[in-house]
C-alpha cells in the first residue's frame, strides 16, 4: 500500500478582526482570505486530489469550494465533517486579547501557557476539542488508501493534528508557524510514521513563496 498524502489548508484571512474567532463565530474570507485561496488553489492544480474534507464554518468551506473549483475535472468530492471546527471559545468568541482585563486576562494567559490546564469561560475544554478533532482525523486516515486527500480547517484543528505528528504535548502547541492562508503536507505511512512533508507554506499577492513570518 502506497502511502496517504494529506494536505492541509488553514483558511485564510477574515470579515473583522479578533484573537479568539472559534467554532461559535462563522465570518466569511475578506478580499484577502480569497486572493490567500486562490494562491492555494493554484499550488494545488494539478494535483490529483481524490477528496476534500472541509470544516462546515463558511471560512473554511469557501477555501475547499475555491480549490475543488480550479482542480482538474472531474475534480474531488466535497465533504463537511463537524468535528473539524475550530475550537468554541464560549465568552471570548470576537474579542481580541486587549478586550479581557483582571481574571478574565489571566485565565487566557494560562490557557495560552497550556490549554489543557484551563478553558475559556462557557467555551470547550482543550482535551474534548483534540478528542473530536483526532478522531475525524483518525477516519479521514482510514478511509482512504492512497490519496491525496485535502483537509480544509482552522488553525487550532489543524495544530492538534500535527501536534500529534509532531509528538509534541499541549505546552508546545504554538511551537510552529501556521498562518491562515497557508498549505501544509504529511504523508501517513500504513505501516510506518506520519512525517511532516513541509509546513506553513504561503504566497504573498504577487504569487511568490513567504519565505519568513510576517509576525515580529
Amino acid at each position: 500500500m502506497k502511502p496517504l498524502d494529506l494536505y492541509l489548508v488553514r483558511h485564510g484571512e477574515i470579515v473583522g478582526e479578533g484573537d479568539y474567532i472559534g467554532g461559535g463565530s462563522d465570518p466569511d474570507l475578506s478580499d484577502l482570505g480569497r486572493r490567500q485561496a486562490e494562491g492555494v488553489a493554484g499550488l494545488l492544480r494539478r494535483v490529483p486530489l481524490e477528496r476534500i474534507h472541509t470544516s462546515p464554518l463558511r471560512r473554511a468551506r469557501a477555501a475547499a469550494g475555491m480549490v475543488a473549483a480550479l482542480c482538474e475535472a472531474p475534480g474531488p468530492e466535497l465533504r463537511v465533517h463537524q468535528d473539524l471546527r475550530e475550537i468554541h471559545f464560549g465568552l471570548w468568541e470576537g474579542l481580541r486579547f486587549g478586550d479581557l482585563d483582571g481574571p478574565g486576562r489571566e485565565l487566557a494567559l494560562s490557557w495560552a501557557a497550556d490549554p489543557r490546564l484551563s478553558r475559556p469561560p462557557g467555551g470547550e475544554g482543550f482535551e474534548d476539542f483534540r478528542e473530536r478533532v483526532l478522531r475525524c482525523f483518525d477516519g479521514i486516515e482510514k478511509e482512504h488508501s492512497g490519496g491525496p486527500v485535502l483537509v480544509a480547517a482552522h488553525g487550532g484543528t489543524l495544530r492538534v493534528y500535527l501536534s500529534r505528528v509532531l509528538g509534541l504535548t499541549a505546552d508546545r502547541f504554538w511551537r510552529f508557524g501556521l498562518a491562515r492562508g497557508s498549505l501544509s503536507l504529511v504523508r501517513v505511512y500504513p505501516r510506518g510514521p506520519a512525517v511532516l512533508e513541509f509546513l506553513n507554506l504561503r504566497l504573498d499577492p504577487a504569487g511568490t513563496p513567504v519565505v519568513r513570518s510576517d509576525r515580529p
